[in-house]
């Protein structure tokens, strides 16, 4: 491949990947430098369950329970296991499920999260399920936008030292804090 085909290779992988590294950037930052994630609750009640509610049990249970209270929310998947569950996507108003043993209750409790709550849990890939392969793809095209870049320093030699040098430094900032 020829060095241009590279370089305009390079200019798509970053103009693709740029705004969703930017806001990779920023939720990581915003929680890095305290600014806390943050959500809004409330109880919906409690349902009594005869014996540990089974991860259909739950759907169904979960499915009434918000009928009543929101008719048109609607969830990808419950996740946790017991005694607290979790609808996903958390990344918009989403739902817990606590069960106690002692009454064989299920509390159901509302949860909206603010705007770095939803940030954040859509850095950590909580979102929607259809946005999973589609950040996958983009964690790759990320990667290539890197690979590209550092190809393109080394193979001209009036950047390659700085590219050496940029890059070790990079790598052994990398090495010390994982090793803290």
């Amino acid at each position: 491949m020829d060095r241009r085909s590279v370089i305009n290779l390079h200019l798509y992988f970053s103009g693709v990947s740029l705004f969703l590294l930017l806001l990779f950037i920023l939720s990581g930052s915003l929680h890095l430098f305290g600014v806390k994630e943050g959500e809004q609750s409330l109880s919906l009640g409690f349902v009594e369950v005869v014996g540990a509610p089974s991860q259909e049990n739950l759907e169904k249970l979960l499915n009434e329970k918000i009928k009543e209270h929101n008719p048109n929310y609607k969830f990808d998947y419950i996740k946790g296991k017991s005694p607290s569950f979790i609808t996903r996507p958390t990344t918009r108003t989403y739902y817990k499920l606590k069960y106690n043993d002692v009454d064989n209750k299920v509390e159901v409790t509302q949860h909206i999260p603010n705007f770095n709550k939803r940030l954040m849990e859509f850095h950590k890939g909580h979102g929607p399920l259809r946005t999973k392969k589609i950040l996958a793809v983009i964690a790759l095209i990320f990667a290539l936008a890197i690979f590209t870049g550092l190809w393109l320093g080394l193979t001209v030699k009036s950047y390659r030292k700085i590219t050496l040098l940029t890059s070790g430094t990079s790598l052994l900032i990398v090495l010390f804090l994982f090793n803290l």
